[in-house]
C-alpha cells in the first residue's frame, strides 16, 4: 500500500498483480488495473512525476524477476522497465542503470 504524494490516492497491490486504485478519504475505488500476472511485493508513487513504481516476484516465466515496472496511474500504460533488485527490511530498490530512471525524471 502506498499513497500519492499529495495524499489523495492510495493504491493497494496483491498477489495476482492488480492495482487498485482508492480515494483515500472514502475508500472509493478510482480504477483497478493489471500490473502484471504476478505476486506485486512493492508498490509505491515517485514523489516527482507521480508515475507508480513497483517490483514483483517473477512469476511471468522469470520474465520480471529483477524489474522495477513504471506506470502510468492515470492510464494504466506502461511507461518503462528497469532492471533492479530488492533488497533490506524496508525493500529499497536499486537499479541496474539509475540514468534510465533519471532520463524520466524519476528518483529511486
Amino acid at each position: 500500500m502506498a499513497f500519492s504524494t499529495d495524499g489523495d490516492v492510495l493504491v493497494e497491490a496483491n498477489y495476482l498483480g492488480f492495482l487498485t486504485l482508492r480515494d483515500a478519504r472514502s475508500g472509493d475505488r478510482l480504477k483497478r488495473l493489471l500490473a502484471q500476472t504476478a505476486l506485486v511485493e512493492t508498490v509505491r508513487f515517485e514523489a516527482r512525476t507521480g508515475l507508480l513504481l513497483l517490483a514483483g516476484a517473477g512469476f511471468e516465466g522469470g520474465r520480471d524477476c529483477g524489474v522495477v515496472k513504471i506506470l502510468d496511474p492515470r492510464t494504466g500504460r506502461r511507461v518503462e522497465e528497469l532492471r533492479a533488485t530488492l533488497w533490506g527490511p524496508k525493500e529499497k530498490v536499486r537499479v541496474a542503470d539509475p540514468s534510465a530512471a533519471q532520463k524520466r525524471g524519476i528518483e529511486i
